[in-house]
């Protein structure tokens, strides 16, 4: 795994905008309708939600690879293949 490069957690959401425990600014969902477009204000919370909810997963990922990777999973074929999906999106993160 490569060093972490991004803002350490905790992050939270406060409605679109995303900010550390220390006030530190990390996102702000937006959303640039026509007129024509609904209004989207529960999907921009949802997605603030998930970005705040990035370091929390990120970490999980980290722990659940390491677990799969244990002598007793290593013979599993669903643990291998979850290994897979999940060494994907931790690759994702660390911009490899």
């Amino acid at each position: 795994m490569s060093e972490i490069r991004h803002t350490p957690g905790p992050w939270t959401a406060y409605g679109s905008v995303v900010r550390t425990d220390e006030g530190r600014f990390i996102a702000k969902v937006t959303y640039n309708p026509t007129p024509f477009d609904p209004p989207m204000d529960d999907q921009s919370e949802a997605t603030a939600q998930l970005i705040a909810a990035a370091p929390d997963l990120y970490e999980a990922c980290l722990e659940a690879f390491e677990f799969l990777g244990t002598t007793e999973h290593k013979s599993d074929h669903a643990a291998a293949l979850l290994m897979v999906s999940i060494n994907k999106a931790i690759m994702k993160v660390e911009g490899r």
